[in-house]
């Protein structure tokens, strides 16, 4: 294919007298966008007259006020004089949203038209827009180029005048996905790579090949076929341990290409090399978007992964799905743009073996460009921390994300006394402790952050929560729960007074975070047609359960029944019960969230003209999305269906511990001919009641084990909603309110939950001992179908049919699912179940149920904790999915897969591929695990030992820069000659001269001299003593200490292998040893069979910090991997 060179200079621009100046933002260019927008016009043509009499003005804008413009294209600023460009910026031309944020671009003047100056919006490489100039999305933005005396300054013209007007605008951004809104087409047709080039200033330019970072680069030139090609140049093999054989292709198309992921991928962008047989073969390549909107195009750099293969043709391939800016493509594949051939490795005339090494130093993690870490793998522990460690530290180390120290002291033990309560306000609390609970210590507890040892709530005492922030336990020993531990919300207050309708009637308060209720006939001065929402978390306003609608009627009739309100709905968290025949668990109160209940069905609407029966309010929305369904309801990492084929990690949605919705309140009920009746009168209304508040959250981290005696409690329930106004005895005429809904309890333990002494609890009607349930709605007509001052029994609670008189949106009730209350007019709606979570180690093991049995959990636990299958109810619930604690002594990381490209094909004969062999010494082939010999990870054998010492006369000896040792390459085993081929496979070995170690950080070989150059860092090396050159493939430090490894740990070590699938991904369908099968033995890598198909292949590192089963507490020692390495020949 032929195709077109750019005429682009050094400074990517079509014309070297062109003057350019990228936009900054200043302080003064903020003003702008703020205070001067009134600034001279609002749109429009300028005065002409003044530009006639010879006056600097401002002529034109190419953007018009109000109009959608794409956030690639240039605005055009005509003057009507040249412009001095040094007075271009972006406070003399402020481009800018009007919530503040400036737009990101070049301006640049015409140098064949000095009056005109052009704002150039960077254009977008990153997938989802947002590093683009200006932002999609129906952005307002506003054009301010003040005039003189405005104080931030003016654009200049060439001859120094100021600018005479000035000029405010609008316009926006598309709101839009699809391409061509969203950006304007420099370029019509699809993209073409460019020619590559030298410049005059000897610049290689276009399409090109970069090695060693950009030391030496080179243009893919067109040959006479057509063919872009390096001539007769071999490109380096691109090995992991030798930067300078690193090679990158760039690939300059003739215009702005999609940023999109997708665009910007293998998939559509490929390296691929030629087999024996002649078909091409996708090899690994990390693709990325250097530039774009540039003024020849874009610039795409291919970076393949791992070992090019030997003597091959190699090619860069755009498939037709790759697209411009704005979606064009073309036709068939570009395919003969970017040819090269590989070199070989080779001593005298001969291919020889020749040995790669990856290594991993750690400094790159989690999403950073080039980071191996593997963030989506699925472990049954924690995942261990990679990456900095500590300040400038970096490494692998053991999860360990416990904040607690014990308090003050590190044995700050917090005893409950007997026969009390207890209040924890998590705003600030003065707590009093101290070793086996003596009281010889205080603490002041601020934001409910509780720091301690061990917690101890004995028989017939409670601790109770309140306070607007969740409570967190950090206990570095044990907890032990005989009494209770409660932070449930508040109950609401039912409507006591009568005739004040000028008086609000306020919802009860959430605790521990929990949202509070709404009010009830908010308003003062006039009717209120709906009762006030609950609130959400944290108190968020209208995130609650719904207000119920008020009713109205003239009829006075029955003490005012016919214009009775409609009840409010309640707060939500977590899902509803639902048991094994499809109907919601009506056994346990507030296991479902409920809408409030209608008012009466010949009340009239207070919202709805000329319809009658008013709505109860909606149950809060839970603070969920459903982009992933329900599975991700809840808070930290699970392992879903752990321990089958089907096991994956699924992150959860929260990003805290979250507390409850409060309950909205009742409706009013007014006495009306009309509605709104023209006055508030005292005897014509009758309140709604206010909501029950929202539980809150409690998290409960604990080194030690959590357990709980025969009546222990812990209760996070909803508060109560209540019942309305009446009008004759207790009739509740106003509408009642909505529960909240039950909190959010987490339970997390290095060791395990011990709940083997709570009763079974298997009477219904019997109180779990677990209990995150929601308030009961209140009260509805007649006192009935809900709470009051007191809670009803479910058996008493209101219940929606979906039949007559209940809201038209409500679902049938199943005919399976009977019910002995049905629908009670004005009740409100009870509040659902909140959140338990137990996060522990192993399971089912690490929670232990009642009278030792897990099935049995189902029933002290309600709701049911996150991971735990309730089943039919016939001995068949048991744990299903797995929450992974945050601490503990087990932890995992694991790398991504490393391609070892083409390693294994054989330079000579590509029929014949070489078997890879890999190496890695250090740990026991049996099991994984590091060797250590008292706490000490001893060196490896030698692997040069010269017999003569360093004063001794030649070699070894010390280089002239006194950090460099000289020794005779000819003393390596035989075997170990891959190490002067490439003796980058030194770095980091450990270099012992007499009794001082230090560690090689560059090496070289000099082949006529047959002299192995070894330099270290820091001191230098000592002039006497015996030299050791000791093999390394990883280092461990404890606490700073190198090579320190302590017997409480141990860091298991693994692997695996396989090839690539017809995309050249890896094939996950025939990993070695297994698909969930690992070794601990590198050996069987090298001898498996298939060895020479492999392409990839990973390591897992598997710690456990109390392999001797000491106590976990918040000193125990943590080793660290600071680096490893994975040499393999081929």
């Amino acid at each position: 294919m032929m195709f077109p060179r750019s005429k682009q200079d050094t400074n990517g621009n079509t014309n070297d007298m062109m003057q350019t100046h990228r936009a900054l933002w200043t302080t003064s260019a903020a003003a702008l966008g703020t205070g001067l927008l009134a600034i001279g016009c609002s749109g429009g043509s300028l005065d002409a007259d003044e530009a006639a009499a010879g006056l600097f003005t401002l002529q034109s804008v190419s953007v018009a006020e109000g109009q959608t413009w794409q956030i690639n294209r240039p605005i055009t600023f005509t003057f009507s004089h040249a412009v001095d460009f040094d007075s271009v910026n972006m406070n003399t031309i402020s481009i800018a949203q009007v919530s503040g944020g400036p737009a990101v671009g070049t301006y640049t003047v015409d140098p064949a038209d000095p009056r005109k100056v052009t704002f150039q919006p960077t254009c977008p490489t990153a997938g989802d827009f947002s590093d683009a100039g200006l932002i999609p999305g129906g952005i307002d933005y506003r054009i301010s180029v003040p005039e003189d005396g405005n104080g931030a300054g003016t654009v200049l013209s060439a001859g120094g005048s100021v600018l005479r007007d000035g000029h405010t605008m609008s316009f926006f951004t598309p709101v839009s996905e699809i391409l061509t809104d969203l950006f304007l087409d420099p370029q019509t047709g699809p993209p073409a790579p460019l020619e590559g080039y030298v410049d005059a200033d000897g610049i290689v330019q276009g399409t090109r090949l970069e090695t060693g970072g950009g030391s030496a680069i080179l243009p893919f030139v067109i040959d006479p076929t057509g063919e872009g090609n390096l001539g007769v140049f071999e490109i380096p093999l691109n090995l992991y341990s030798d930067t300078e054989s690193r090679v990158e292709v760039l690939v300059e198309v003739n215009q702005p290409v999609s940023p999109t992921d997708e665009n910007i991928s293998q998939d559509r962008l490929q390296i691929q090399f030629e087999e024996a047989t002649g078909s091409w073969v996708t090899f690994p390549t990390r693709v990325s978007l250097d530039a774009n909107c540039t003024e020849t195009g874009a610039v795409l750099r291919l970076t393949p992964l791992g070992v090019l293969p030997q003597n091959r043709n190699l090619r860069v391939i755009v498939k037709p799905e790759f697209e411009d800016l704005v979606g064009d493509r073309n036709i068939l594949p570009l395919e003969d743009f970017a040819v090269m051939k590989s070199s070989t490795f080779t001593e005298g005339g001969e291919a020889v073996d020749y040995a790669d090494d990856f290594f991993e130093d750690f400094v790159l993690s989690g999403g950073d460009v080039g980071s191996f870490e593997d963030v989506e793998a699925t472990f049954d522990t924690p995942r261990a921390e990679w990456g900095e460690i500590s300040p400038g530290v970096y490494g692998v180390r053991p999860s360990f994300d416990f904040d607690g120290t014990g308090g003050p002291g590190g044995d700050f033990d917090w005893h409950i006394p007997s026969n009390q309560t207890v209040i924890l306000d998590t705003t600030s609390t003065l707590i009093i402790g101290g070793p086996g609970g003596v009281p010889t210590a205080t603490q002041l507890v601020i934001n409910g952050i509780v720091n301690i040892r061990d917690l101890y709530i004995p028989e017939n005492s409670v601790l109770k929560v309140q306070g607007p922030n969740p409570a967190v336990l950090l206990c570095a020993g044990e907890v032990r729960i005989e009494g209770e531990l409660d932070i449930s919300g508040n109950n609401a207050k039912p409507v006591f007074t009568l005739n004040t309708p000028f008086q609000p009637e306020p919802g009860a308060s959430g605790n521990g975070g929990g949202g509070a209720g709404g009010t009830g006939s908010y308003l003062t001065n006039q009717v209120t047609p709906r009762g006030g929402n609950g609130f959400g978390a944290f108190d968020t306003p209208g995130a609650g359960g719904q207000g119920g609608e008020s009713g109205w009627n003239s009829n006075t009739g029955n003490y005012g029944q016919f214009r009775g309100a409609a009840g409010g709905g309640g707060g939500t968290l977590g899902l509803d019960v639902v048991l094994a025949d499809g109907c919601n668990d009506q056994m346990t109160l507030g296991l479902d969230a409920e809408n409030g209940f209608a008012g009466h069905p010949s009340a009239n609407a207070a919202t709805r003209p000329g319809e009658t029966l008013p709505w109860g309010g909606f149950a809060a929305d839970r603070p969920f999305t459903d982009i992933n369904g329900t599975g991700d309801d809840f808070w930290g990492t699970m392992r879903k269906d752990f321990g089958t084929e089907d096991e994956e990690l699924v992150e959860g949605e929260l990003i805290q511990p979250w507390p409850a919705s409060g309950g909205g309140a009742g409706g009013d009920a007014t006495r009306a001919t009309e509605y709104p009746p023209s006055e508030l009168l005292n005897s014509d209304q009758d309140k709604g009641c206010g909501g029950g508040g929202g539980s809150g959250a409690l998290t409960v981290l604990a080194l030690g084990k959590i357990s709980m005696g025969i009546n222990g409690k812990i209760t996070a329930r909803g508060g109560h909603g209540s019942g309305g106004e009446n009008t004759n005895y207790v009739n509740r005429i106003g509408g009642g309110s909505g529960g909240g809904a039950g909190g959010h309890i987490i339970l997390q333990t290095a060791q395990h939950i011990d709940l083997s002494e709570l009763p079974q609890n298997g009477n219904p009607n019997a109180a779990p001992s677990i209990l995150a349930r929601g308030g009961q709605g209140g009260a509805g007509y007649n006192n009935a179908g809900g709470a009051d001052d007191n809670e009803l029994t479910p058996q008493a609670d209101a219940h929606h049919t979906g039949g007559g008189g209940d809201n038209p949106f409500e679902e049938p009730l199943p005919p399976q699912c009977a019910v002995q209350t049905g629908i009670v007019v004005s009740a409100g709606g009870d509040g659902g179940p909140g959140l338990i979570q137990f996060h522990v180690g192993t399971l089912p093991d690490d929670v232990i149920g009642p009278s030792d049995d897990s099935g049995l959990v189902r029933d002290a636990v309600k709701p049911a904790p996150v991971g735990y299958d309730i089943g039919t109810g016939s001995g068949d619930a048991d744990w299903v999915n797995q929450l992974l604690p945050i601490f503990g002594r087990l932890s995992k990381a694991q790398s991504k897969w490393i391609p070892l490209g083409g390693a294994s094909i054989n330079p000579d004969d590509p029929n014949d591929p070489d078997p890879i062999q890999f190496l890695f010494e250090g740990t026991d082939p049996a099991t994984g695990l590091v060797e250590s010999t008292e706490e000490v990870v001893e060196n490896l054998p030698a692997i040069l030992a010269p017999a003569a010492a360093v004063e001794s006369e030649g070699l070894p000896d010390i280089g002239a820069d006194g950090r460099t040792m000289l020794l005779d390459a000819a003393e390596l085993a035989l075997g170990d000659e891959v190490y002067r081929r490439n003796p980058n496979l030194f770095r980091l070995f450990r270099l012992r001269v007499g009794s001082e170690d230090h560690d090689v950080t560059a090496a070289s070989y000099d082949e006529q001299a047959n002299v192995l150059s070894l330099t270290v860092s820091g001191s230098d090396l000592p002039t006497s003593g015996q030299v050791e050159v000791f093999p390394r493939y990883f280092a461990v430090s404890t606490n700073g200490v190198a090579d320190a490894m302590p017997d409480s740990s141990t860091v298991l070590v693994s692997f695996q292998a396989t090839g690539a699938n017809s995309l050249g991904d890896p094939d996950e369908s025939a990993i070695f040893p297994g698909t969930s099968a690992w070794s601990t033995d590198i050996g069987a890598l090298s001898g498996a069979p298939g060895n020479t198909d492999f392409r990839f292949f990973r390591f897992q590192l598997s710690f456990d910090i109390l392999a001797d089963n000491s106590d976990l507490s918040f000193n125990t020692p943590r080793p660290v991997i600071d680096f490893l390495r994975i040499p393999f020949r081929f």
